[in-house]
């Protein structure tokens, strides 16, 4: 909550504040009980998914990445390619079955 003032005045209700704020009714009442309970209003504690990866990890990823690039093995995203309409498809198989019996010579 942005205005701690207006929950220690008491002047105001809950609609009020949350209006003001713009959050809702039930997210001023639950940040109220939670300021009276531990005199705090942000409790961010232990909240929040615990990483996978600890900082050892993450360095040693990051430096793969340069031994990687240093080499010149660098990844890259496939660039898309539009569907086939069917037009292009049925010109495809018949390309396909023009050269269906060719030979090596003949390809090359």
């Amino acid at each position: 909550m942005a205005n701690l003032g207006l929950l220690k005045d008491w002047t105001k209700t809950e609609g009020e504040i949350a209006v003001l704020v713009g959050v809702s009714q039930k997210c001023v009442n639950t940040n109220k009980r939670n300021f009276q309970v531990t005199s705090m209003v942000n409790n961010y504690g232990n909240c929040g998914r615990r990483p996978k990866l600890s900082n050892r990890d993450v360095s040693t990823l990051d430096k793969w990445g340069r031994v990687l690039a240093k080499k010149g093995i660098e990844s890259y995203s496939a660039v898309k390619k539009p569907l086939q309409s069917v037009s292009d498809r049925t010109k495809w198989c018949k390309w396909c079955k023009e050269r269906r019996n060719w030979t090596d010579k003949d390809w090359g």
